[in-house]
């Protein structure tokens, strides 16, 4: 989930969004419809069913093979964290073996 203010920037590293600037907001309302419901009543009506929602594939976009050498398997470690300890103000930075997040089996992409 992102912020408007996060979607607008595109700055949701780590997360992702499906239904765009407002999806915490719809969130929030309805949870809060919800927990209104379980304070005041023993059984919460269910509503409807989410549809599910397929994400909208681009063809323009261009996505590397995610191929690997035999020698390597996704989440092999490339750099690992110094020795000792970190203080405050340095970095700790962790490199490990990844796969392009627009690679995925469930949508054959």
């Amino acid at each position: 989930l992102t912020t408007r203010e996060e979607y607008a920037e595109q700055a949701y590293e780590g997360c992702s969004t499906l239904f765009g600037p407002n999806q915490l907001n719809a969130l929030e309302q309805e949870l809060v419809e919800l927990l209104g419901q379980m304070q005041t009543t023993p059984v919460v009506t269910t509503g409807l069913s989410p549809v599910r929602q397929q994400p909208k594939r681009l063809a323009t976009v261009q996505v590397p093979d995610d191929a690997l050498p035999p020698s390597q398997h996704f989440g092999d470690i490339l750099q690992d964290v110094p020795q000792g300890p970190v203080t405050p103000g340095q970095w700790a930075v962790v490199k490990f073996r990844g796969a392009h997040p627009n690679n995925r089996l469930q949508t054959d992409s």
